[in-house]
């Protein structure tokens, strides 16, 4: 059975527990195939301390279009201390391990993709690819103390790029403080970047 948020989301979810001896541990989500585009809808709320380790999201290539990501969108929402490591996604149009999309002054911060595999392959509808390690479309967000390590962006397959990158595939009015990528982005398109794809009106401190 396949478990998912399928509504927005406006709660708190916190992964953070304490033992009975007090010892504080992170929530692990593992093991997780899935052909849904997504675990979380649109985030208004806090997603924190959480750990998702070996997630298949839409490696079939069932949902052709439309929002893949552990998170469907961020919109207003805080996302703090969550790590995606080795695991794959298969996006057409919007894509990113940690959220296909942000907008609305959100922040997403203190957070990690390690390891992972991103595929991007022909939407069946006349689109560009907005894809990227950690998110794939970004407006009025803040992205601070983020990395992408060990990440293989395979975008050979496509029908055109408004914006692949390691970090962020394309953003506008977006702050950018403290982020890096590392790893391996294969593309015979336009507006691919190793931290940003494209960028409009954003500001980067890295």
């Amino acid at each position: 059975t396949q478990y998912r948020l399928s509504r927005a989301f406006y709660g708190t979810i916190d992964g953070q527990w304490r033992d009975e001896s007090g010892e504080l541990h992170t929530a692990v989500f593992k093991n997780i195939s899935m052909d849904m585009p997504y675990m979380i809808s649109d985030l208004y709320g806090t997603v924190r301390n959480l750990k998702v380790e070996n997630l298949r999201m839409n490696v079939s290539e069932t949902s052709a279009d439309g929002y893949i990501g552990f998170i469907r969108r961020v919109v207003g929402g805080t996302v703090d201390h969550v790590e995606i490591v080795s695991s794959e996604l298969h996006a057409s149009i919007r894509g990113g391990f940690l959220t296909s999309e942000s907008r609305a002054g959100s922040v997403i911060q203190n957070s990690s993709v390690k390891n992972s595999r991103l595929v991007t392959f022909e939407p069946s509808s006349n689109s560009k690819a907005y894809v990227g390690g950690f998110l794939g479309y970004a407006h009025q967000t803040e992205i601070k103390n983020c990395y992408v390590q060990g990440l293989e962006l395979d975008n050979m397959k496509a029908l055109d790029n408004a914006g692949i990158g390691g970090l962020a595939g394309y953003t506008d009015t977006v702050t950018v403080k403290n982020c890096y990528t590392e790893g391996a982005i294969h593309t015979g398109y336009r507006n691919a970047g190793g931290l940003i794809g494209y960028q409009a009106l954003s500001l980067i401190h890295i």
